[in-house]
């Protein structure tokens, strides 16, 4: 059986202006060791062909312990996602935000 992609829209992942932004400066993690071609070629090959951007209606506030996350809440509310797919610890621990199960990444790949 084949794994879901988003390549092959089998998955649809979503993003807003201030999660893609967060998400392109945690790219550039020393953890990830990625050069700057790299994370251009993930962006403009991997990313942006793919991943549908949100309009963002309701922002949520308050709900995390981090508050920074509150707008990875906010885009999993707004885009109607069924997971929100995260390493981030405070986003964890809520497990559940308005039907969206907040999920690692091993846990989403234990879904594929």
């Amino acid at each position: 059986m084949p794994h879901a992609t988003w390549r092959d829209r089998t998955i649809f992942p979503v993003l807003f202006p201030d999660t893609f932004r967060e998400f392109v400066d945690a790219l550039g993690y020393p953890k990830f060791s990625l050069s700057r071609n790299e994370v251009a070629f993930l962006i403009e090959d991997e990313i942006l062909p793919y991943f549908e951007v949100v309009t963002v209606k309701e922002n949520v506030n308050g709900i995390c312990s981090d508050p920074d996350d509150d707008k990875f809440l906010s885009c999993a509310m707004n885009s109607g996602a069924e997971y929100l797919v995260s390493g981030d610890k405070a986003l964890l621990e809520l497990k559940q935000f308005r039907g969206a199960k907040i999920i690692s990444p091993a846990e989403f790949i234990k879904l594929l």
